[in-house]
């Protein structure tokens, strides 16, 4: 027996009618979300180039710090050299030359001699006229006149001893701030001068 299905069919399509509209409507979606995965793809693929191009830029940053950090250690250093030859120098300056503890040693000897302290075979100072002459070592003048004599040779022996040592106590002193030393310490350089027998020979007995 046939049986009237015409609320059957217009329910089904109804259905397939709202199937259709929702087919298409997850198309319109499915086509936005592919828009907007391109867009995405596009958007990344710039931000690829831009994170390369910034780890590039690090990678030379880096770099150049190490070259600057690199250099900036060689300047700081030669500046330290710089500054300590310059301290060195300016200490340098304060001290007695050779020639001056020289003549300080020979008007203590010639006091000595004048308030009777001497023997008739005692070598005669004379600090005045004996520091000239001993100058005289120190010129390019008397080289040129005499030679390198046994007296110019033991005079220049001895004041460099002097110097070094003076440069010595010196960087000593500025590596250990406790290191002191005086002035008498050095006389004994000018001491061995005057009684070398070549350098009283150059002075001359009297």
């Amino acid at each position: 027996m046939l049986v009237d299905k015409t609320k059957e069919i217009a329910e089904l399509k109804k259905q397939l009618q709202e199937q259709k509209n929702g087919y298409e409507e997850l198309v319109k979606v499915n086509d936005n979300k592919e828009i907007e995965k391109q867009e995405a793809i596009k958007k990344l693929k710039n931000i690829e180039e831009i994170i390369r191009s910034i780890q590039f830029r690090q990678g030379m940053t880096s770099k150049a710090i190490r070259y600057t950090r690199r250099d900036l250690e060689k300047l700081e250093i030669a500046q330290k050299k710089l500054e300590r030859k310059n301290k060195i120098n300016d200490m340098l300056s304060t001290f007695p030359t050779f020639l001056e503890m020289v003549e300080d040693k020979l008007k203590v000897l010639e006091t000595k001699q004048r308030l009777g302290n001497k023997t008739p075979l005692d070598f005669e100072y004379n600090s005045l006229r004996q520091i000239a002459k001993i100058a005289e070592l120190e010129s390019l003048e008397y080289v040129r006149t005499n030679g390198m004599t046994d007296a110019y040779k033991v005079y220049g022996n001895i004041k460099k001893q002097y110097d070094n040592e003076v440069q010595y106590d010196i960087e000593l002193s500025l590596n250990n701030s406790s290191f002191t030393k005086e002035y008498g310490d050095y006389a004994f350089y000018a001491e061995r001068l005057i009684s070398n027998n070549d350098i009283r020979e150059f002075l001359g007995r009297q």
